[in-house]
């Protein structure tokens, strides 16, 4: 039983590190990055990123959810399940803040050269940063929980 608590354990703190460094990555690098480049550039690039970023975060965030029961079923530290909060709380957010922007600059219709298409960019990076905060203080609940 000790195994399974300890492999869990880790899984989960790798899996919670890597979501909360690709949402810190963006934030830090990605999004100012696009910032310094023209429109036309700026939302190209966010186009040709999003479709994939968005498949392995669900995947990932999915796994992770599962793996944060699983652990508080092995170890019945609460920690384990408030830790599901931010991360849980990352779809509603993104459903209702990021989805907007999202549809829009996936639609055709967007010209990728205008004022609008940065406009978007430069406010899905804001809301993006709170999206690593989520990711942030969950993975640190996670991390104070494998050393409780």
């Amino acid at each position: 039983m000790l195994y399974a608590i300890l492999f869990t354990t880790f899984i989960t703190i790798v899996l919670a590190g890597l979501i909360a460094g690709s949402t810190f990555y963006i934030t830090l690098v990605e999004v100012p990055a696009r910032s310094a480049m023209n429109a036309n550039v700026s939302a190209g690039s966010w186009m040709e990123t999003f479709p994939r970023a968005m498949k392995s975060m669900k995947a990932m965030g999915f796994v992770l959810l599962a793996l944060l029961v699983i652990t508080f079923l092995l170890t019945w530290n609460f920690l384990w399940l408030i830790a599901i909060i931010p991360f849980f709380a990352l779809g509603p957010y993104t459903g209702a803040r990021m989805a907007p922007i999202n549809n829009q600059l996936l639609d055709e219709a967007l010209d990728l050269n205008s004022q609008a298409a940065h406009d978007l960019t430069t406010e899905w990076g804001k809301r993006h940063a709170i999206r690593t905060y989520m990711a942030l203080s969950g993975f640190a609940i996670v991390v104070i929980a494998g050393l409780t």
